[in-house]
Formats: C-alpha cells, structure tokens, sequence
C-alpha cells in the first residue's frame, strides 16, 4: 500500500533554492514547476508600446563592427568618469569606482 508522504511546497527562483541547501533534506526528492516572468498580457498597452519601441531602437543600433563597439565602450567610459568626478568634486562617493 502507498502511503502519502509529508510535501513542503517552497515557490522561490533557482538561484534562492541554491543559496538553502540546508532547508531540503540531501536525499529528498524534488518535483519542480517552472514559471516564466511575467508575459505581456500583464503588461498596460501604454508599457508594451514602449517596450516594442526600445527594442526596436536597440535592433536598429546594434552592430558587431569592433571599431564601432570601441568606441562606444569608450563613450560609456568617458561617462562613468564624468558622473564620478562630479560626485567626488562634491564631496560624495563615486559611483563607480
């Protein structure tokens, strides 16, 4: 005869079940469900125009020309130097160190 066996039903992401080895017995067995993010259905018409609207835009600027990914490393670069000299100037700490 088959008999019910105690269940513990946890809903946490991979990498949190990973960081609890200790909750989960070592010789428990693991049934798992996966559940994708959240879909666009639950997204407002106004935020999913919005989001169609970047990924375009990042489509249409993507490029795999080296030159063009230097200088565009260099830009953000040039940024974060930028940002952080102001907040040094200021007397706050930078933000990226």
């Amino acid at each position: 005869m088959l008999q019910a066996e105690p269940v513990k039903t946890y809903r946490l992401t991979w990498d949190e079940l990973m960081s609890r080895p200790s909750e989960i017995a070592p010789d428990a067995v693991l049934e798992v469900s996966v559940y994708e993010p959240e879909t666009s259905a639950q997204v407002s018409a106004k935020n999913a125009a919005a989001i169609a609207y970047l990924k375009q835009r990042i489509a249409e600027d993507a490029t795999e020309d080296p030159e063009e990914i230097r200088k565009a490393d260099a830009e953000v670069q040039e940024l974060m130097e930028n940002l952080d000299r102001n907040r040094i100037e200021s007397g706050e700490r930078p933000l990226f160190p």
